[in-house]
């Protein structure tokens, strides 16, 4: 079954990416920084700016943290994700895409 949260490129907040993402330091998490098109995280609107929060609840530290994560849920056929945006945060479901 392939990894639904394939095509997300992540990496850990810094100074200087919170700051050409406009991302307040309350925030934590794992940055999306690269989004593959066509991707299943590409088709639930998963954006590059993004801050993942938590993954199916558990909650992210570090970009470390996601892909560990994303380890473990990478058998579901779907996976929700909390993420941060432009100041608000909403829930995400990323599905396996149908070929």
């Amino acid at each position: 079954m392939p990894d639904v949260l394939d095509g997300v490129t992540v990496a850990d907040l810094n100074a200087e990416l919170r700051k050409r993402f406009k991302i307040g330091d309350d925030v934590k998490g794992a940055l999306v920084t690269n989004v593959t098109p066509d991707s299943a995280c590409a088709e639930a609107d998963v954006r590059a700016g993004d801050v993942i929060v938590d993954i199916d609840g558990k909650r992210i530290a570090t970009a470390d943290d996601a892909v560990k994560l994303s380890e473990e849920v990478k058998t579901k056929s779907s996976v929700r994700l909390r993420i941060s945006r432009s100041g608000a945060t909403q829930f995400v479901v990323v599905e396996e895409k149908k070929e």
